[in-house]
């Protein structure tokens, strides 16, 4: 999602990602001493720990970071957002694995979460890209034609549309150009591109 990833590169070899790159580093040069033997409890321990630290681990991390870092613009990032954050997550996955495989995946109004988490973190959004955080209004319809409204009324910025085409944008699964959402207002649109359903 930022565009970026650690990455290092050992003679012929490159190697990305933070957990690949400590085990490609332990193995090549540790010598035996850097983690416990294959097989082992303590090494079936320290593989846990291993993928703890950049799964579960890591949401909360960088978003006590981020967080810290915005004062009162994250004061929407509570631990209700956190536990959102990882139901959007699965849901994205969900598309990803049912659409490669032709299999229905229809929206339900559990994107009512989903669509307050990309409201509520807009905030965030706006601060992450360095920009003035602006009130947006969002007006969305539910999967069985009810309407989700999120943010101030009068806000002079907003966005309308369908709630799936909403979380769609906010997970990276569709660009705001082609979804059927309307942006309006000094903020709408930048608002849009700026949508996410995750925190970094």
């Amino acid at each position: 999602p930022l565009g970026k990833s650690p990455v290092i590169t050992d003679s012929s070899k490159t190697i990305a990602e933070s957990g690949a790159i400590v085990e490609y580093l332990i193995d090549t040069y540790g010598k035996g001493h850097f983690k416990p033997k294959t097989g082992t409890d303590d090494y079936w321990r320290y593989i846990e720990w291993m993928h703890y630290a950049e799964g579960s681990a890591m949401l909360p991390l960088l978003m006590a970071l981020y967080t810290g870092m915005l004062g009162e613009a994250a004061a929407p990032l509570k631990p209700a957002t956190l536990a959102t954050t990882r139901l959007a997550e699965h849901w994205a996955h969900g598309l990803d694995i049912t659409g490669s495989l032709g299999i229905d995946f229809p929206d339900t109004d559990r994107l009512r979460h989903i669509a307050w988490l990309g409201h509520s973190t807009l905030p965030y959004a706006f601060a992450l890209a360095g920009r003035e955080p602006h009130s947006v209004y969002c007006e969305l319809i539910g999967p069985h034609g009810d309407t989700w409204c999120f943010g101030p009324p009068d806000a002079s910025s907003r966005i309308v549309g369908a709630a799936g085409e909403f979380c769609r944008v906010g997970g990276r699964r569709l660009t705001p150009e082609k979804s059927h959402l309307v942006a309006s207002g000094s903020h709408g649109e930048m608002a849009l591109g700026m949508l996410r359903n995750y925190a970094n």
